[in-house]
């Protein structure tokens, strides 16, 4: 969740941080899930911004009964905001510098701990939750003020005419593969090929038109077909576009940034080497002198 882009920066200039007034309403795990604020300080749309986790107090009786006295307000100061890509730490990235402005906000619910590789919880708890958001803004420390600023966002329009060339094409290729619904497919045809229901591949698909079928008479038989056709569709074009950028692309960038590794290893070597040449062509002239 975030907000669209600001039309103008809202002016951090002498504020500590960013504080959200929440309260979690759903069940009493919200430990079991990553918390993170994120906040964009440039009008750049590219896929590095800045992220700090939080932790949430569980559900209550009052949270459930929409008690104003629940809320929780949580303070993350400037300087505890980290660079990410994705769910990974951008190692050695500058740290946060508010004093341009904030460009954007958001929050994300995530299995992902930032670190610097991939990190998953042990325990994460999927699936459904619930969270209020009263209000978000920025906070100072010495006088214990907040700041809930009305800004003015880019239209849904505007942000996409906005949106770098490459964001333009690869979004729509994106959404094939992490589209809500993609998942939930990937996440049903696990537990129907798992060890408790062991079924084949193909014998998930047939199960699932089945289902669908008896669910939806004959008129959802024809209606089966036709989902069950467009989902293989989907799957083959998934299929052929990841194989293609492994081969085209993943794979040949890990070979040349491993070439290029290797070559400035063998350089440093190299140079390594030479001077010890002349170290000890210094030593060997000392001692013929001496």
């Amino acid at each position: 969740m975030r907000t669209l882009p600001f039309k103008s920066p809202l002016n951090a200039t002498g504020y500590d941080g960013v504080y959200v007034k929440c309260r979690f309403v759903s069940d009493d795990e919200p430990h079991k899930r990553v918390w993170k604020v994120t906040m964009r300080t440039d009008s750049s749309r590219g896929e590095q911004v800045y992220q700090q986790q939080f932790e949430l107090p569980p559900a209550s009786a009052n949270n459930m009964n929409d008690n104003d006295n629940e809320w929780t307000q949580i303070k993350i100061p400037f300087d505890s905001f980290i660079l990410v890509r994705g769910a990974r730490k951008v190692l050695d990235g500058p740290k946060l510098d508010s004093t341009q402005g904030v460009f954007q906000l958001g929050m994300t619910m995530s299995k992902f701990i930032i670190a610097e590789n991939m990190t998953a919880m042990d325990d994460f708890r999927p699936g459904f939750f619930q969270m209020h958001i009263e209000s978000m803004g920025l906070y100072r420390t010495e006088v214990d003020a907040i700041a809930e600023p009305t800004v003015e966002t880019l239209t849904e329009q505007e942000a996409k005419k906005k949106r770098p060339f490459i964001l333009k094409v690869l979004r729509p290729i994106s959404k094939i593969f992490f589209s809500e619904q993609a998942n939930r497919r990937k996440s049903a045809m696990k537990i129907l090929m798992g060890k408790k229901k062991g079924r084949s591949r193909l014998g998930a698909i047939l199960y699932g038109m089945r289902l669908r079928a008896k669910n939806n008479g004959f008129s959802g038989m024809i209606f089966s077909s036709i989902e069950t056709f467009k989902i293989i569709g989907i799957d083959v074009i998934r299929t052929v576009l990841s194989t293609t950028l492994k081969f085209g692309l993943f794979y040949p960038l890990v070979f040349i940034r491993r070439g290029i590794t290797t070559l400035i290893r063998g350089v440093k070597s190299f140079g390594q080497w030479v001077r010890s040449l002349f170290v000890r062509d210094d030593k060997d002239e000392s001692a013929k002198m001496a």
